[in-house]
């Protein structure tokens, strides 16, 4: 049911195309409620490319009801919040992902995404010189105006950890006034 995921490049379809074959980004990432490992799944006899959702790995053994959350709204949700913090550009790389990502919890009303702190400031501080000058905790507060009111991004020794609610419809951000608006421009 899964195997080894290949880099966007090296994927084509069934006919020969270049064009490339949906990925599972976020394989070996993603881990469920119970801390056990979520694996790409899709098809029978399909690769971990054709995946349609992650699925916890106890539960591929299991003959009972599966965890499961749909790969393709897993990965551009990701990409999305790291794109608003101002994490990632426009790539869906996972070089550019796993540089700063290093773990994707999924719970039954939320995902948290744990980032590498050191990483993170150093993104963002080198996008932003205003930020070099400010303490952790200081450039954490403005990151956070990015979020919604739903959302939060919160310090895990090492890690940053950033959470967003599972199940949301529209997002409203929240404003903090002026230094939200030429943060990052």
């Amino acid at each position: 049911m899964h195997g080894t995921v290949k880099s966007e490049e090296d994927l084509t379809n069934a006919t020969g195309d270049e064009r490339p074959e949906r990925v599972a980004l976020l394989a070996g990432l993603v881990i469920d409620s119970r801390g056990g490992l979520m694996v790409p799944s899709g098809p029978a006899g399909s690769s971990a490319a054709n995946a349609r959702y992650y699925v916890s790995a106890e539960a591929l053994n299991e003959k009972g009801a599966q965890e499961r959350i749909p790969s393709s709204r897993l990965d551009t949700s990701v990409t999305a919040m790291l794109r608003r913090v101002r994490l990632l550009e426009d790539s869906r790389r996972r070089e550019d992902l796993t540089a700063v990502l290093r773990r994707v919890v999924v719970l039954d009303d939320a995902i948290i995404l744990q980032l590498d702190k050191r990483q993170c400031l150093a993104t963002w501080r080198e996008k932003e010189a205003m930020l070099q000058r400010l303490s952790t905790g200081d450039v954490l507060r403005l990151i956070g105006t990015c979020l919604a009111g739903d959302e939060e991004i919160t310090e895990a020794g090492t890690a940053l950890c950033l959470r967003m609610p599972r199940h949301t419809r529209a997002r409203k951000i929240r404003s903090r006034g002026p230094r939200n608006a030429l943060l990052f421009q």
